[in-house]
């Protein structure tokens, strides 16, 4: 667990101005006698770049605080979080449900328990919209215990229809349940994987798939449910690097979302994960129809927390880096590597290893295209040597090998690219990813270095390397190729 003045830093850091200065009123109301120091202290934190307690303790400016200072950070973040929430309890239908509950908890110490029945229906309307099927089943059992103080003619019945809800509403929890277990275990391979090749992880895939909840949309029965549904078929797909099919599980899901509006504000984050998957997905099988509103309407879901701007970087950033590659505008993409290298710094803690890797990824291969090699295999070491990130795309790892025996040769470095090249087909051969791609570069690359001093020859051999990727592309257009695409058109540039 981390130190509680981690906590209390990030979460200061974290807070809106409206959230800031509502903790400062709120703080005052109950006149602390360290009050000035609690504030002090905020206040710096707030303003530091990192973390630094020795000026903290020289803000609190009191010898009592800075005695027990621990102690006194701990009192200052409950404070603050009791702020919070405070500050939300308006905004938050959890709040507005529970609140009805307790409505109608009253309505009914004072005997008035149709007025209180009235409470909960009120509130069981509204949980029922938004499918907050777990509070429900508290709406469920406050009106049994309700059904009992009242005189009711058809008491029996409305003890049965209570039973049935009640029934319906596990069911839906427990369903939604299934889906999230096995929606977990496809996103744990798509997060480790990228592209299941091997027979093992196909067949580990292939069994998660049999599941009878996923034959059809009807298994599914809440617009949680459905939401997962789509999104296991999708990641699936993309696993098999079915990509028009993955793409298609996305419009599913985005169309589920046009229809029920109301939910995008009760679940912001969730729908900008679900946009911005979906137009990964379009820029991957070449789909740009209206790609530029729908990433305007991702821009526009910005918040103002540390958390929801660095969720417009590594959305927005990256897509629209993606938008330029994918549409021929190098010099944009490379005018967009100063911002999202400035971006990385800042947010790398919140971008998630997945993005980070895309983000290495898309910034080698646009150095990479536009000529500057030495920024190329910056990015390329990023992704051949990932630290701790040891489980996080494999193909990523496995291309940038490739990559950076194509800079070795591009750059004249044949010494370090004949070394490279039998360490890279012995990486390849021992963690059994040396397929038909891999063994063509491989293969020319190989060619080449012999050839380096014979220019016709040479010139021969590039044109060959072409055909044959070109060949390899026509056949797998329906699952693209990592990289293929880019030295084909590194190619060409030399041909």
């Amino acid at each position: 667990m981390k130190e509680v003045s981690e906590d209390l830093y990030q979460l200061a850091q974290s807070l809106t101005p409206a959230e800031a200065g509502y903790f400062v009123t709120y703080l005052k109301r109950f006149k602390l006698s360290h009050t000035a120091a609690y504030l002090a202290v905020f206040t710096l934190m707030r303003q530091q770049h990192t973390y630094n307690e020795n000026e903290l303790k020289a803000a609190a400016q009191s010898a009592e605080v800075v005695k027990k200072f621990s102690f006194h950070k701990s009192v200052i973040l409950d404070y603050l979080l009791a702020s919070l929430i405070s500050y939300y309890r308006d905004s938050s239908l959890e709040t507005t449900l529970y609140r009805l509950l307790e409505s109608a908890a009253i309505l009914s110490q004072k005997h008035l328990h149709r007025a209180a029945l009235k409470m909960i229906n009120k509130a069981e309307q509204l949980a029922l919209q938004y499918e907050k099927h777990a509070i429900l089943l508290e709406i469920y059992e406050y009106e049994r215990r309700l059904l009992k103080q009242t005189s009711t003619q058809n008491i029996e019945q409305a003890f049965e229809e209570n039973r049935t809800k009640r029934a319906a509403c596990i069911q839906k929890l427990e369903n939604a349940g299934c889906y999230a277990a096995i929606n977990d275990k496809v996103f744990i391979l798509y997060r480790e994987l990228n592209v299941a090749k091997t027979p093992d992880n196909q067949n580990k895939l292939g069994q998660l798939m049999k599941s009878p909840l996923l034959k059809n949309e009807k298994q599914a029965l809440s617009f949680d449910a459905r939401l997962k549904y789509f999104e296991i078929h999708a990641l699936s797909h993309q696993l098999k690097a079915e990509y028009k099919k993955a793409a298609t599980c996305r419009e599913h899901m985005f169309t589920l979302w046009e229809n029920h509006p109301h939910m995008i504000p009760e679940m912001p984050v969730r729908y900008r994960t679900d946009l911005s998957s979906l137009l990964s997905l379009r820029s991957a099988v070449g789909n740009w129809t209206d790609f530029e509103p729908l990433l305007q309407r991702l821009q526009k879901l910005r918040g103002a927390t540390s958390e929801e701007t660095a969720a417009t970087f590594r959305e927005v950033l990256y897509l629209r880096q993606i938008y330029y590659l994918n549409n021929n505008k190098l010099k944009e993409a490379l005018a967009l590597l100063p911002e999202i290298e400035k971006g990385l710094e800042q947010y790398e803690s919140l971008i998630g290893t997945a993005r980070l890797f895309n983000f290495y990824f898309n910034n080698c291969i646009t150095c990479f295209l536009c000529g500057k090699y030495d920024a190329a295999l910056h990015w390329s070491q990023h992704l051949a040597k990932p630290g701790k990130h040891k489980n996080i795309r494999n193909d990523l790892r496995e291309f940038a090998r490739i990559l950076e025996l194509i800079i070795y040769y591009q750059t004249g470095k044949h010494d370090t690219a004949q070394q490279h090249l039998r360490n890279t087909r012995d990486r390849l051969n021992y963690s059994n990813t040396l397929f038909e791609f891999e063994q063509i570069v491989l293969q020319h690359i190989k060619a080449l270095l012999i050839l380096t001093k014979d220019k016709k020859q040479e010139q021969k051999q590039l044109t060959l390397f072409s055909k044959e990727l070109e060949q390899l592309n026509s056949r797998t257009a329906d699952s693209k190729l990592l990289g293929l695409e880019e030295i084909i058109f590194w190619l060409k540039q030399k041909i």
